[in-house]
């Protein structure tokens, strides 16, 4: 069983091994991970949510800056979505995602707007996001990143 629940400022350090961990940065990509912390401002500052399995461990999370760059007056921005390596595979990204659209709809953000890690692209289409552009090389980063657009859709009680 997996619980969803608001990040606390002591759940930075789970989160950023999460992130430093994941498999889905390995080789070329993880200099765009590298040296991320998060640290209790960050998670008191955005709307950051977790998932809990049975003992209490966090074991997956988004993060999302509001407002971000969103075209649209009423826009959000994913910053993370991870699932610890372990737990892949069992539906906790779709589970998180569905509670990312419900808080939206919730607050009347019209759309999400994700800067991809490019092997995510592929989730996200199936999430419903539209790829509306790519990112440019820059920095340390020395791919194109996918921009994807995902429309909120409402949610009934």
């Amino acid at each position: 069983m997996t619980y969803l629940r608001d990040a606390r400022a002591e759940d930075g350090e789970c989160l950023s091994r999460i992130v430093e961990e994941s498999r889905a940065y390995d080789g070329v990509y993880k200099v765009q991970i590298k040296g991320v912390k998060f640290s209790p401002h960050y998670i008191d500052s955005n709307h950051v949510r977790v998932a809990e399995d049975d003992h209490k461990k966090v074991i997956a999370f988004y993060s999302v800056i509001v407002p971000g760059t969103s075209p649209h007056r009423k826009g959000a921005e994913l910053d993370f979505m991870f699932v610890e390596n372990r737990s892949q595979g069992r539906g906790l990204g779709t589970a998180l995602f569905r509670d990312l659209n419900t808080w939206a709809a919730e607050k009347q953000i019209e759309s999400i707007t994700i800067v991809s890690h490019p092997p995510s692209s592929e989730f996200y289409e199936k999430m419903g996001a539209l790829q509306t552009g790519r990112l440019p090389p820059s920095g340390r980063v020395t791919w194109w990143r996918p921009i994807m657009t995902f429309t909120v859709a409402a949610t009934r009680d």
